[in-house]
C-alpha cells in the first residue's frame, strides 16, 4: 500500500495556487535539471475526434473465474473498483470473450451452444462473462459491452471459422443475451481474436446482423496483433461493401507505445472509421508481463492510454485484463488491473494500475472529444546527455486534452514517464473555455497513488503547471472524484487451508459451475443426477474446440482446482462416462490427476497429458495407465472390468519428499498399483484435476484429503 498522505493533501477543501506551487516547487528543487517548457492552446472550436473510452477486456479462457467465487462485500467491492463510475478503475467498456469450450489461453470459458440443436433454458447461465456483464451493468448502466471469438466449439467450425454455422452462432449469442438476460451487446469483433479475417464472411455478418434487428450492433475488424495488423484498412480501402461493415477498426498493441507502427496516413485520411485498440496488454514484454503489482506496470497504462491518441490516433484503449483472477500456475501471472485470485480467503490487492487508469477514466466520458491543434502531443525525448540518453526511452512523457460535448468541461492528462526532468505545460484556453477559473488537481506518483491536491487557478484564460519526472497528474474542472475503498480486506491464506475438502454439487444452480474448479479444456458444469436424485459435475463439451492459441490438437477435456500449497494427497472421486454409440470403447476415458501446476510449461498443459505429477487414465476399453511428469513418463498400467455406463469410484495418491515420488491407485476399492515408487529431482506441489475425452462424463463425491 502507498504511504498516508500528507494532512495537507488530505483535506478536500480547495488549495489556492500557492499551494500548488509549492507543492511542485519542493519536487523540482530535487532534480538537478532545469524544467522544460511547452505551450499548447485548447480551442473548442477545434477539437479532434471522438473519444471512445478507456476499457477491459475478459477474454482468454478462464482469466476472470476465480473471481466469481468471492464472497460479498469483497467480490462487490471489486466490481465497485472496477466498474463503479467515479470510484476505482471505473472503465468505460467490457469486452468478453464468445466462449468456446476450449483452451484459448488461460483456460477455457463455456459456450451458450455446447451443440447445434443446444437451446437449453439454463444456456446463458453458463460460465461467468455473462455474470460479469451484468454485475458491471449494475454499477455503470452507460458500460459498453462488447464480444469477441478466442475460438468456436468444433459444430461451429465446419472447416472454417468463417462459416454460415458461425453467423448464426454469433446472432443467437448477441439475441440469447438480450432476451434472457436483458443485456444488450454494443458491438462484435468479426476478426477471430488475432488470426486472419475473412472479408466475404465479415459483409456476410453485417447483414445477417441487420436482419436480424440488430442494426444498432456496432462491427470491429479484424482484432490482429503481431504482423500487419493494419491490413484490413487497405481491404477497407479497396471494398466500399466492406467499408460500410464495419463500424470500428480494432487492432491489439498498436502504435509506436507499443513498439508496433502507427495506423497507415491514407488509412487514417481515407476512412471514417475510429481506429481502438482492442486489446492492450500490460507491462509488455509479452508472455512474460511485469506484473500489475510493479510499478512500471501502472506507468505503461498511464503512457499507453495517453499515447494512444497522441501518436497514434487510437480513441479507445481495451486493457487485458480487468483482474487477475486465475490460478497463479497458469500463464501470464499478474496481468490484470488488480490481484483477485485468493477468493477462499477473500484478499485482494490494489497496486497503482487501477490509480494511473483513473486518471483519465474518473474525469473523461466517451462522447468527449479530443482537442486538436497543440491540444494533444508527445513530449520528445532530447537529443542527448546524461539520463535523457537512455535508449529504451520512447518518449519523455506526453498530455492530452478533452472537452466535453457542450465545450463547458476539460479535462488535461499529463503522464512524465521517461522525462529526465520536470515538465511545464503551459495551456492557453480560448472561446468559451477562456473562463475557466480554475482546475482540479490529481496526481500520482510512484510512493503517493491518486491524490487530491486541490485546485490550480487559471488566471486569464493561462495556466502553467509543472510536473515532475515519472509521474500522472489530471487537471479537470469536472467533480466528485474519489480514491473508492471497501471492507477491511482479510489477509490471504493459502488454498491448503480449505483441505480436506468435500463437493457434492448439491448446493448449485442447473449449468452453473462449483467453486474453484476451472475448466482448462471441455465444459464441466452442474447437471441433474442420471436417477433425477441429487446434482452431479458433467463434462458437456462433445465436439473438439477451435481455439486461436491453444487447444487445436488437445484430445482432453480437464477442469482443475488447487495450487502449489498442496502436496502430499488423495484425490478421490466417482465417476462415469455415460454410454453414447457417438464415441467408441477405445476412445472413452476418465481421467484423475494430482500435483499440477509446479515446473512445467503451462502453455503445453494437457497436449498429451502432460502435468508435473501424477495422472490416472481410465479407457473404457478396460485398460488403464498412470503416467508421471510433464514427459508423461509411464509408470504402470494394466486392464480391468469397467465399462461405459457404469460409475466407478476412483482415487489417486501421491507424496514426495525431494528425491522419491510413491503413487498408489485404486477403482472401487481394488489396488491398481500400490505405493509404487519414482525417483523425482524436486518435491510435488500443485492442484488436483478430472478430466474425460470428448464425449459427456459425470462426476460425484469429489474429494481432496492429505495423506498421513
Amino acid at each position: 500500500n502507498p504511504r498516508p498522505l500528507p494532512a495537507m493533501m488530505r483535506e478536500r477543501t480547495r488549495v489556492v495556487l500557492r499551494g500548488a506551487i509549492l507543492l511542485v516547487a519542493l519536487a523540482v528543487a530535487r532534480s538537478a535539471a532545469s524544467p522544460r517548457r511547452f505551450d499548447a492552446t485548447v480551442d473548442p472550436s477545434n477539437l479532434g475526434p471522438r473519444f471512445d473510452g478507456v476499457g477491459a477486456v475478459s477474454g482468454g479462457g478462464g482469466g476472470t473465474r476465480l473471481l466469481l467465487d468471492y464472497r460479498d462485500p469483497y467480490r462487490s467491492d471489486i466490481l465497485d473498483l472496477l466498474f463503479k463510475p467515479k470510484f476505482g478503475a471505473s472503465l468505460h467498456t467490457l469486452k468478453v470473450e464468445i466462449g468456446c469450450d476450449g483452451d484459448t489461453t488461460q483456460g477455457a470459458e463455456q459456450t451458450h451452444m455446447h451443440t447445434a440443436d443446444d437451446d437449453s433454458p439454463t444456456a446463458f447461465d453458463r460460465g461467468y462473462e455473462n455474470w460479469f456483464m451484468l454485475e458491471a451493468k449494475k454499477r455503470n448502466p452507460d458500460i459498453h459491452l462488447s464480444g469477441l471469438e478466442w475460438g468456436v466449439p468444433g459444430w461451429v467450425y465446419n472447416t472454417t471459422v468463417s462459416s454460415a454455422q458461425n453467423i448464426d452462432y454469433l446472432v443467437k449469442w448477441i439475441t440469447g443475451l438480450r432476451d434472457r438476460k436483458g443485456l444488450l451487446i454494443d458491438s462484435v469483433g468479426l476478426g477471430y481474436n488475432e488470426n486472419n479475417y475473412d472479408a466475404t464472411w465479415i459483409k456476410q455478418t453485417r447483414k445477417a446482423l441487420d436482419a436480424a434487428g440488430l442494426a444498432s450492433v456496432k462491427t470491429i475488424a479484424a482484432d490482429q496483433c503481431c504482423g500487419d495488423i493494419w491490413s484490413i484498412t487497405q481491404s477497407m480501402l479497396d471494398d466500399p461493401e466492406l467499408r460500410a461493415a464495419v463500424d470500428i477498426v480494432g487492432t491489439h498493441c498498436g502504435g509506436a507505445i507499443n513498439g508496433n507502427s502507427n495506423p497507415p496516413t491514407k488509412a487514417l485520411q481515407g476512412l471514417s472509421q475510429p481506429f481502438w485498440d482492442t486489446e492492450q496488454h500490460i507491462g509488455i514484454p509479452d508472455p512474460n508481463p511485469v506484473p500489475c503489482w510493479e510499478w512500471s506496470a501502472a506507468t505503461s497504462l498511464a503512457q499507453t492510454i495517453n499515447q494512444n491518441y497522441a501518436a497514434a490516433n487510437q480513441t479507445a484503449t481495451l486493457i487485458w485484463t480487468p483482474v487477475y483472477s486465475w490460478y497463479s500456475w497458469l500463464p501470464y501471472a499478474g496481468k490484470g488491473l488488480l490481484v483477485a485470485n485468493t477468493p477462499w480467503s477473500g484478499a485482494y490487492n490494489v497496486s497503482a494500475t487501477i490509480w494511473t487508469v483513473a486518471h483519465t477514466t474518473q474525469f473523461v466520458q466517451p462522447g468527449w472529444r479530443f482537442a486538436g491543434g497543440s491540444g494533444c502531443s508527445v513530449f520528445p525525448v532530447p537529443a542527448a546527455g546524461g539520463r535523457e540518453a537512455r535508449k529504451s526511452v520512447k518518449t519523455a512523457g506526453s498530455y492530452v486534452t478533452y472537452v466535453s460535448p457542450n465545450a463547458s468541461d476539460v479535462t488535461v492528462v499529463i503522464e512524465t514517464f521517461g522525462a529526465p526532468s520536470p515538465t511545464t505545460l503551459v495551456l492557453t484556453f480560448v472561446g468559451s473555455l477562456s473562463s475557466t477559473a480554475s482546475l482540479n488537481l490529481w496526481t500520482t506518483s510512484e510512493t503517493v497513488w491518486f491524490a487530491n491536491a486541490g485546485s490550480v487557478d487559471v488566471s486569464e484564460g493561462k495556466v502553467s503547471i509543472t510536473v515532475p519526472p515519472e509521474q500522472v497528474w489530471t487537471l479537470s474542472t469536472t467533480t466528485g472524484q474519489r480514491k473508492g475503498t471497501g471492507s477491511p480486506v482479510p489477509a490471504p491464506t493459502p488454498l491448503s487451508n480449505v483441505l480436506p475438502l468435500t463437493e457434492d454439487f448439491e448446493t448449485y444452480g442447473l449449468d452453473t459451475l462449483p467453486l474453484y474448479f476451472s475448466d482448462l479444456h471441455g465444459a464441466f458444469s452442474i447437471a441433474q443426477h442420471p436417477s433425477g436424485r441429487g446434482q452431479v459435475l458433467r463434462q458437456q463439451a462433445l465436439s473438439r474446440p477451435v481455439c486461436t492459441h491453444a487447444g487445436h490438437h488437445r484430445q482432453l477435456f480437464v477442469a482443475a482446482l488447487g495450487d502449489t500449497s498442496w502436496a502430499n494427497y488423495t484425490v478421490a472421486v466417482k465417476a462415469m462416462v455415460e454410454d453414447d454409440a457417438r464415441t467408441s470403447p477405445d476412445n472413452q476415458l476418465l481421467l484423475v490427476g494430482s500435483h499440477i501446476g509446479a515446473h512445467h510449461a503451462p502453455e503445453h498443459l494437457f497436449d498429451n497429458v502432460a502435468v508435473d505429477g501424477c495422472v490416472l487414465e481410465l479407457h473404457m476399453n478396460g485398460t488403464w495407465r498412470v503416467t508421471f511428469g510433464d514427459s508423461a513418463s509411464l509408470v504402470d498400467q494394466g486392464t480391468g472390468a469397467w465399462k461405459a455406463g457404469q460409475w466407478v469410484h476412483i482415487t489417486l495418491t501421491v507424496s514426495s519428499n525431494g528425491s522419491e515420488v510413491v503413487v498408489s491407485a485404486t477403482v472401487d476399492g481394488t489396488p491398481l498399483l500400490s505405493k509404487k515408487s519414482i525417483s523425482s529431482h524436486h518435491s510435488l506441489a500443485g492442484g488436483a484435476f478430472i478430466g474425460s475425452g470428448i464425449h459427456h462424463a459425470m462426476f460425484d463425491g469429489f474429494s481432496v484429503a492429505r495423506t498421513t
